[in-house]
């Protein structure tokens, strides 16, 4: 009996040690990797846990402009990390043949037929 009692503790007991030397999620660090406007304002903050990848957050989007990509990828993260979102203007190309819709105030529309020599290229500006 009392070699069992002590088998048992010595298998306990090193069954606790190799427990002691394994990282859990909760035992590892976070880092914290923000997704950024152009402009500096957060979209959205992970937090991250050591080694692990960030997940992206949804496209987000700006009136007269595609959304590109992002600036970096969080994989491996060992360090906290700010993105920022990459745009482009979007352009339009009225070309002879088009009729375009102007809106003069906010709510109003008005059809203005153009009457053009060649294509022009529009681009939006804010």
């Amino acid at each position: 009996m009392k070699k069992l009692a002590i088998s048992l503790f010595l298998l306990s007991f090193l069954g606790g040690l190799s427990a002691c030397g394994e990282a859990t999620p909760e035992s590892l660090p976070t880092f914290q990797v923000s997704y950024l406007d152009e402009d500096g304002t957060i979209i959205e903050t992970f937090d991250v846990i050591l080694g692990e990848d960030a997940p992206f957050p949804e496209d987000p989007l700006k009136e007269g402009y595609t959304f590109e990509g992002w600036s970096d990828v969080a994989l491996n993260v060992t360090e906290d990390l700010q993105i920022v979102a990459q745009y482009s203007k979007v352009e339009v190309i009225i070309t002879p043949s088009e009729v375009l819709v102007l809106t003069l105030l906010e709510g109003l529309e008005e059809t203005l037929e153009i009457f053009l020599e060649e294509d022009v290229k529009v681009v939006q500006s804010l």
